[in-house]
């Protein structure tokens, strides 16, 4: 799912290595040499999703983050996707369900992409309730600031009780992860993704709680009025 980098003129790497070989560009040949094997270690991005509980039939935003990102760490773009696991492993499901994936990107928004300006798709990689992808394209590769990476809503309903996973990797099949790519559309190595539970709880009863403290609240009176 390697982002098309000909949005910005960079088609892959041969289409750089042309351009490096344009007569007097060398201090540019010396600068992209520099920053590849700057990069080669991979970036130190740590991406957390935290554990969410909801109540059976609300939604619930989850906040994923990026920690861990410098000014060298130069991104041109993102592969972000998200599953929800059930105890097999499995997204096959149709609820808990991922309604919506919001990035922020205008001004105000309060994501790292406030004032970074990109293009989101969404790519045909089979997406389903419990399985979204999208791809995110930087129009002008820069470094990212640390804060909230996406929004992401999830639906639940009665039937959805029990305890899933929230994750943005899939050790199975690497291609099918969460992946940041340098400004020549190679895939940043050195990234972090935790797991995060995800809880449906039942609608609690609190009429069940108050009529079985009454014989309490009526034999505290009776023992008054004894005295």
């Amino acid at each position: 799912m390697r982002p098309d980098m000909s949005a910005k003129g960079l088609s892959a790497k041969s289409l750089s290595a042309k351009r490096l070989c344009v007569p007097g560009v060398c201090a540019l040949a010396l600068m992209t040499s520099a920053w590849t094997s700057q990069h080669a270690r991979g970036a130190l991005f740590f991406v957390n999703t935290p554990d969410t509980t909801v109540v059976a039939g609300q939604s619930v935003q989850v906040n994923v983050t990026l920690a861990g990102s410098t000014p060298t760490d130069i991104v041109g773009g993102l592969d972000f996707i998200f599953r929800i696991k059930d105890s097999l492993g499995q997204s096959a499901g149709t609820s808990p369900s991922i309604t919506s994936i919001d990035f922020g990107n205008s001004p105000g928004s309060g994501t790292l992409w406030a004032n970074v300006a990109i293009v989101v798709g969404a790519p045909t990689l089979g997406n389903s309730p419990q399985f979204q992808a999208r791809n995110v394209l930087l129009t002008l590769d820069t470094s990212l600031p640390n804060g909230i990476l996406a929004r992401v809503t999830i639906a639940t309903t009665p039937q959805s009780l029990g305890s899933y996973t929230l994750s943005l990797d899939d050790f199975t099949n690497p291609t099918d992860d969460t992946t940041f790519y340098d400004p020549l559309g190679d895939p940043i190595t050195g990234v972090t993704f935790n797991t995060a539970a995800l809880t449906v709880t039942e609608i609690p009863e609190p009429t069940a709680v108050l009529i079985g403290s009454v014989p309490l609240v009526l034999a505290l009176r009776r023992r008054r009025r004894a005295h």
